[in-house]
């Protein structure tokens, strides 16, 4: 098939050139030709659906978030289609993400293993959304800018209103309160787990808002995913085993180095509050597909910044880990509603 006259190729340069962003660039352009020009997929029909509800009607007959809503209303109005605007939106978001990966040492070889993910978040157009925003809000927190709370807290605000699960991300913001550390975010975390798997139906008995109580039970599954829970607290395991054991690193690495990995570390163990969601909610599983982007860079990071052999070795194992949690995921979960047609239903490459 045509797609692959262009994956392939791509791949192997991704893997030839680790550190090129003009590579990187050329996969997620490869990607965005993929999404942008899909014609089918799961959830297509039901985006479709929406956005020409609004050319019709009023911007609440979407039946999604207020934020998702706007954007569907500003690009009806200015004659979009649905089309022209999945074209204008999927670019947006994959170049969201771009801007993130540069920032890893290793940007094509990061894009080359980005590409499963891709392909199974491609179709949660309103969860990819607020995926890049995430990333936005890893990348404010490295940086050295003034405000970086306030910046954070306006990222968390505007992914809620693209969607409601994403209001858990406020709790990614005590990485900002210096004396917190590790094991006192863990111990922080730790109670919240205890809380929500004590507590869950007491506090569904005080929300009386029907929009909240639908979505609640639209997210509410009689499936049970044990398989990403026990994934979640491997990944976390392991990274936070590494750096234990190679701390004497740590100490001669610059102090901006120091406090992103200190940064990503906590960000791992706050995820942990996640692994009640996945059975009270199971789409909150989708923030699987966060923590492999995040730990995928955690781990190129941490190769980057120590070169010896053992230390790299162990990092070379994590990471094939994970990639394997990664195509496990997809392949029981995704494939069908999200593979086949991506392959098989494109304007560009149907020919």
């Amino acid at each position: 098939m045509l797609i692959f006259l262009f994956l392939i190729p791509t791949f192997i340069l991704c893997l030839l050139f680790p550190k090129s962003k003009s590579v990187a660039l050329l996969m997620f352009l490869f990607m965005w030709l993929l999404w942008g020009w899909n014609t089918d997929n799961g959830d297509y029909a039901n985006y479709k659906e929406a956005f020409e509800s609004i050319q019709t009607g009023s911007l609440h007959e979407t039946g999604y978030e207020f934020g998702y809503g706007v954007v569907n209303y500003l690009f009806s109005s200015l004659g979009f289609s649905f089309r022209g605007f999945l074209i204008v939106y999927s670019f947006i978001v994959l170049g969201l993400i771009y801007t993130y990966f540069i920032n890893s040492p290793y940007p094509a070889f990061m894009a080359a293993f980005y590409l499963p993910i891709f392909v199974m978040e491609y179709v949660f157009v309103r969860n990819f959304m607020i995926d890049a925003l995430f990333f936005m809000f890893l990348l404010v927190n490295f940086s050295e800018t003034n405000f970086k709370f306030l910046k954070s807290l306006a990222i968390f605000v505007m992914a809620a209103f693209f969607h409601t699960t994403a209001v858990i991300y406020l709790l990614f913001l005590l990485t900002y309160i210096k004396r917190l550390d590790t094991r006192k975010i863990l111990f922080i975390v730790g109670g919240g787990i205890i809380f929500l798997v004590s507590s869950y139906t007491i506090l569904l008995s005080f929300i009386d808002n029907e929009l909240i109580l639908g979505k609640i039970d639209y997210y509410s599954s009689e499936d049970k995913p044990i398989g990403p829970a026990i994934a979640h607290v491997f990944i976390i395991f392991i990274t936070y085993l590494f750096l234990h054991y190679n701390k004497d690193r740590l100490d001669v690495l610059s102090s901006t180095v120091k406090r992103n990995i200190e940064v990503m570390q906590k960000v791992n163990i706050i995820t942990l509050i996640y692994i009640p969601l996945y059975f009270f909610m199971p789409d909150f599983s989708r923030f699987f597909k966060i923590l492999f982007t995040v730990n995928l860079f955690y781990v190129s990071y941490l190769f980057f910044y120590f070169p010896t052999l053992k230390p790299r070795l162990a990092l070379i194992g994590i990471f094939l880990i994970i990639n394997l949690f990664v195509l496990y995921q997809f392949a029981t979960s995704t494939l069908k509603l999200t593979y086949d047609p991506l392959i098989n239903s494109n304007i560009i490459f149907d020919f």
